[in-house]
């Protein structure tokens, strides 16, 4: 599998909150007052700013998405075969296989 290009990503924005998605909260606010946000900027941060989150689809498995900010600096892992995602090089192909 390889990671989207840009001109085919399937991108949706979604909000964290404190009642519907608790863990992904908090962690989120953890992880920005590990990079020097005060408790109250990381919170408001994360009650207000969307995230970008990229679909990938894991054949005949199933969907997960990832941070589409952490697409071109991380190292991706599809969940369900712990094998990386390739990434692309100068010329992007379809990540069709």
């Amino acid at each position: 599998m390889k990671v989207n290009s840009p001109e085919k990503a399937e991108i949706i924005e979604l909000f964290l909150s404190k009642d519907k998605t608790p863990i992904a909260y908090q962690k989120k606010v953890a992880e920005l007052i590990k990079s020097g946000y005060s408790e109250k900027e990381a919170e408001n941060f994360v009650s207000t700013t969307p995230f970008e989150m990229e679909f990938y689809y894991s054949d005949d498995l199933g969907l997960f998405l990832v941070e589409s900010e952490a697409v071109e600096n991380a190292i991706l892992v599809d969940p369900y075969t712990g094998q990386n995602l390739e990434h692309l090089d100068e010329e992007y192909t379809l990540i069709e296989d």
